[in-house]
């Protein structure tokens, strides 16, 4: 794990948050103060996505979370460091009572980065609810990318295989060994490059899966599979069976 994963994985946890808290089953667990519905569908989703980037290698598998559930004060002087470091933020700006702001804070503590995302609910000015994961990764587990290796991740960003020209002509074409070019993907994603962007396709699915109420067949299209039963098997190669992951988008 390097820097470059750090950012792709801080940006998912933002991105994805925000199309939780946009979900008609959190929009009413809200507004019916069902709290502990909340604390399950955001629970169930946390342990998909630890379980679903581990067995793709995009986290250690010594990462591990944190599920920070339940009611706070601000006065309470006990209060978990993370939660603590989440309203700290969150009281920077006008809290607004009874609505549940989805939050993501990344900060380090002397041997761990801390990922933590959710949604906190203040009651009122002092108290509210907390439905928070923290999630951990050691800080011996990242590794520095080399400078001279760096240019891949500009290769995979503008990469398009809908395109005709092949991988291997892209990166002669811009003056680069392909053979080097392989070893700086092993440096600096920690496999191939189509390993790599298959691992990113795949993240895009799951979270289409979660999020939205389209078809499968339609989600394998739209992320480049050849077809449904392509990304299926993709999929299960990984220790995955895309019907298990929740889609709450239909809910």
């Amino acid at each position: 794990m390097n820097l470059y994963i750090i950012s792709l994985l801080e940006a998912m946890i933002q991105d994805k948050l925000f199309a939780f808290s946009l979900l008609n089953i959190v929009k009413s667990a809200v507004y019916l103060c069902d709290l502990q519905q909340l604390a399950i569908k955001l629970g169930n989703v946390a342990d998909f996505y630890l379980d679903f980037l581990q067995k793709i290698d995009f986290l250690p598998a010594e990462s591990f979370k944190k599920n920070l559930f339940g009611p706070f004060d601000l006065h309470d002087k006990n209060l978990d460091p993370t939660i603590e470091k989440v309203l700290n933020k969150m009281t920077q700006e006008k809290i607004v009572p009874l609505v549940a702001v989805p939050v993501h804070l990344y900060y380090t503590d002397e041997k761990l980065i801390h990922f933590v995302g959710g949604l906190v609910r203040f009651e009122n000015e002092d108290s509210g609810y907390a439905f928070l994961v923290d999630l951990s990764i050691a800080k011996s587990d990242i590794k520095h990318i080399p400078q001279n290796s760096s240019y891949v991740i500009d290769i995979i960003k503008s990469y398009d295989d809908g395109e005709k020209l092949a991988l291997r002509d892209l990166v002669r074409s811009k003056g680069l060994n392909y053979n080097q070019f392989q070893k700086d993907c092993k440096i600096c994603f920690g496999d191939t490059f189509y390993s790599f962007l298959l691992k990113l396709r795949l993240m895009e699915a799951a979270a289409d899966i979660i999020y939205t109420p389209k078809s499968l067949k339609e989600i394998a299209f739209n992320n480049k599979f050849l077809d449904y039963g392509n990304m299926y098997k993709t999929f299960v190669r990984c220790g995955i069976n895309p019907k298990q992951i929740p889609r709450l988008a239909n809910l």
